[in-house]
């Protein structure tokens, strides 16, 4: 359900393989943070790999996230599947920063 609130309702930011929704709570816990990679990424392989791939991603960049209560969801686009693990962590990165303007200037 939070998850979807981030969908519809959060911050929404992009990269060429990434898009980022976040939407804040008001209830003190961690972030959290969901995958999106549907068929159109590749088959269940592709497609696990990818979520892995950006699940750690994610996960060496939590601390540097807005620690207020959040929900973070990643969404990964058809390109994401053919980009190495490095390209995908700055495009995961040009995603974040633009979500941190996003949230900053409203």
């Amino acid at each position: 359900m939070e998850f979807d609130n981030a969908v519809r309702r959060g911050f929404r930011a992009a990269s060429r393989s990434v898009v980022l929704h976040q939407i804040f709570s008001d209830q003190d816990e961690p972030v959290r943070v969901g995958f999106i990679v549907s068929r159109a990424v590749g088959n269940a392989v592709t497609r696990n790999l990818v979520r892995r791939r950006l699940s750690n991603l994610m996960a060496l960049r939590l601390p540097a996230l807005d620690q207020r209560s959040s929900v973070v969801v990643v969404r990964a686009n058809p390109v994401a599947a053919s980009l190495s693990f490095r390209e995908l962590g700055l495009d995961l990165d040009v995603g974040l920063r633009a979500l941190s303007s996003r949230r900053s200037s409203r």
